[in-house]
């Protein structure tokens, strides 16, 4: 039997899978907890699923739409990783305030130190956004990605894509310290009572019963963070959407 090669499509398929590579390497929902294997699985599949034929095969123009769909994977899974952010936000204000950031250790999901909250909300999130479909709206968004900009298009890069991106950076700042509040409103009167206490009997070492206090304080609070979540995860559901359709305008020509 005879296995025919079709030069366009197996152009095309490289094509889309540089788009879905660079995609997953760009976006924390996708973590690197994930195997290798897995990875590469979910980019080997969606790039079959998103394939086109590239009706020219030159080596220039290979080039160019490698580079293309390279930059268009980074930027889409940048403005997507955005958003998880805010829970990372909400864990780091969490630890600071509560004296737990002294507890910050190399985190190798995110090559940064982080502490117990900064690295247990955002895997939270992580682990509600898959669970609910958000893998499936990441899917979806790739697809509508590569309907609007072809695998062997050209893009644009404006300044309206970076008010973009500053503007959300800035939203989602705002939402983390709004998703802590309950907690850091509870710590900062757990200090107030301290300094008082520090006022009133000088005698007293505040600063070792204060840090059991504050944890104490703490872990009596964060269930109501916690409840907070849904709300949170369908403005992330949907700010995610947003994203994807953001980015893809700020890069499409014409």
């Amino acid at each position: 039997m005879d296995l025919a090669l079709d030069a366009e499509w197996i152009a095309g398929l490289l094509l889309a899978i540089t788009r879905v590579a660079s995609f997953v390497v760009a976006t924390p929902m996708l973590p690197r907890s994930i195997p290798v294997v897995g990875r590469a699985g979910v980019v080997v599949v969606l790039g079959f699923a998103l394939t086109s034929p590239m009706p020219d095969t030159s080596v220039a123009a290979l080039l160019a739409a490698a580079t293309v769909n390279v930059g268009i994977g980074l930027v889409l899974g940048f403005l997507t990783g955005v958003v998880l952010h805010l829970f990372a936000v909400a864990g780091d204000v969490l630890d600071v305030t509560s004296g737990l950031s002294v507890a910050a250790v190399f985190d190798p999901l995110t090559g940064d130190r982080a502490a117990v909250l900064g690295r247990m909300l955002p895997l939270t999130a992580v682990t509600i956004f898959l669970a609910v479909g958000g893998l499936g709206a990441l899917v979806q968004g790739l697809a509508a990605s590569v309907a609007v900009i072809p695998l062997d298009g050209a893009i644009r890069l404006d300044v309206g894509l970076i008010d973009v991106a500053i503007g959300v950076t800035g939203r989602l700042l705002v939402a983390g310290v709004e998703l802590a509040l309950p907690a850091v409103a509870a710590l900062f009167l757990s200090e107030v009572v301290l300094g008082l206490a520090s006022r009133f009997a000088p005698q007293a070492n505040v600063l070792m019963l204060g840090l059991p206090l504050k944890i104490i304080v703490l872990l009596t609070t964060v269930p109501l963070v916690l409840l907070l979540f849904p709300e949170a995860m369908a403005g992330m559901m949907e700010m995610t959407e947003r994203m994807f359709v953001d980015g893809i305008n700020g890069l499409r020509v014409g």
